[in-house]
């Protein structure tokens, strides 16, 4: 599994921009934070983290949640994090910090279980989990980055790096798989 996590660029949603978010639970696979869960349904973020915790018997760590806090002595996710638009603050009181794969957000909603609650849900997954071959390719800049913080700068550089390998490797799958028939046919002579 991919647990490589990227801000792919933002997009936007019910009037908001949200950040488009990969990995972490398959290649290409979209996830969302519990920030932005709160910001589209107008909740406080510690009251979408208490339902999860709440009801954490029926997630699935790496399935449906990862708590990105745990891993919050890396520097690359203190930086990730603060992308997402955490502050420090909030990072350092808060005791998880997750992101939630499209069927983690499903199992929230069942949690929430409001008229409102369903009608974001259905939005944001015509929306946001299914146009996962419509985002536009280009990943966003350093310039897009808030450039108050002073780590973010090398984070948007790793992201672009990471993109751009990721792009070369793509491109170049089928030639690595003839180079390798190439040296098969070569070795059996």
């Amino acid at each position: 599994m991919e647990n490589r996590i990227l801000i792919k660029g933002r997009q936007e949603f019910m009037g908001k921009e949200l950040p488009v978010i990969s990995g972490g639970f398959g290649e290409g696979r979209k996830c969302i934070c519990d920030k932005t869960v709160a910001e589209i349904h107008n909740q406080p973020v510690p009251e979408i983290r208490r339902r999860i915790n709440d009801n954490i018997s029926r997630f699935r760590e790496n399935i449906d949640f990862i708590d990105i806090k745990k891993s919050m002595g890396d520097s690359h996710t203190l930086e990730f994090t603060l992308e997402l638009g955490y502050t420090k603050s909030a990072i350092t009181q808060a005791e998880h910090i997750y992101l939630l794969s499209e069927r983690g957000y499903a199992r929230l909603i069942k949690i929430m279980d409001t008229d409102l609650a369903w009608e974001i849900h259905d939005r944001l997954v015509d929306e946001y989990f299914a146009m996962r071959d419509e985002i536009i390719p280009e990943i966003t800049y350093s310039h897009d980055f808030d450039t108050n913080h002073a780590g973010s700068r090398n984070m948007a550089n790793r992201i672009i790096t990471d993109w751009a390998f990721d792009q070369f490797c793509q491109r170049n799958s089928g030639t690595r798989k003839n180079a390798r028939k190439i040296r098969e046919g070569n070795s059996s002579e």
